[in-house]
């Protein structure tokens, strides 16, 4: 090899090696400005899905088989975007990860066949706050039935303590005292009509109960025959009955009062005239008496 040949050779490799020594420079310093100003989340961890378990005592009892398939086909094809939070709970068999939020992402994570969570490992959490947060989070959601919604407030507020007031709830779950009322007063419907009552997370299909029409039915709930003929007829009107319109149709008939009716037989105007007299007379005495 010629001095000229083995100088150019060399002349190239100091040139590549002073090219990869800028590249890794750039890599360096697009790191350095990535991280800079951030902080590492200590308790961020993958976990097998395997050793997650739901907490039999969070407010939510039923979920949306609808809305959890739609949730499953947007992980499968996204992934988990937001982490599901967690706390370890020991065990005999080494300990479980128990759901505070998130059973929804679970639930469709586990039906799309995922091993693994991305989760936020909380520690040194006691019962009450847990279930705090777990309301909070389903308060916010559309698709928990208002019945759920209310026996929760109700749940927490009984864990509480005796001397917890609705203040204090409010203040914790952060809602304010007019919408807590709104979701107490629907524990007062019949039982029957509890059940009927569907989350407003999706439109309603024609003839449901909503939460408006519940509040509707709530205003008959003195008059448990008229209460019937006003959920019969939002369930089976061939045209979709409103919140708004079974609030008015409430209204006015709670309004009606009822008509009475007495017969009277008489001989001659007279004898009317006396009967009549006889009845005002009647009448004032049981005015009297209210």
């Amino acid at each position: 090899m010629s001095k000229k040949t083995k100088l150019l050779d060399q002349v190239k490799e100091s040139v590549e090696s002073n090219k990869l020594a800028f590249e890794a420079t750039k890599d360096q310093e697009a790191s350095r400005l990535e991280v800079e100003g951030t902080k590492r989340l200590r308790n961020a961890k993958i976990i097998p899905i395997e050793r997650i378990k739901p907490d039999p005592d969070q407010p939510r009892k039923t979920i949306d088989q609808v809305r959890l398939q739609e949730l499953a086909s947007s992980i499968k094809e996204h992934g988990v975007l937001q982490p599901i939070s967690v706390e370890f709970v020991e065990d005999a068999k080494g300990g479980f990860y128990k759901i505070i939020s998130g059973e929804r992402r679970y639930q469709a994570s586990l039906s799309i066949g995922l091993t693994e969570m991305p989760c936020i490992v909380q520690s040194d959490i006691n019962a009450s706050k847990r279930y705090a947060q777990q309301l909070i989070e389903n308060l916010q959601r559309e698709d928990l039935s208002p019945i759920d919604k209310a026996s929760a407030l109700l749940e927490y507020k009984e864990r509480l303590g005796p001397e917890s007031t609705w203040a204090d709830v409010e203040k914790t779950v952060s809602i304010s005292e007019r919408r807590r009322q709104q979701f107490m007063a629907l524990l007062n419907l019949p039982e029957s009509l509890q059940k009927e009552i569907v989350a407003t997370g999706r439109r309603p299909s024609q003839n449901q109960i909503t939460e408006k029409h519940a509040r509707a039915l709530l205003l008959l709930n003195p008059f448990p025959e008229k209460q019937l003929d006003l959920f019969n007829l939002i369930k089976d009107s061939k045209e979709s009955i409103t919140g708004d319109e079974a609030i008015a149709k409430a209204k006015e008939i709670k309004g009606k009062k009822a008509l009475h009716h007495f017969a009277v037989s008489y001989k001659n105007e007279r004898e009317l005239l006396e009967k009549l007299q006889e009845k005002v007379k009647e009448l004032k005495a049981l005015l009297a008496k209210k």
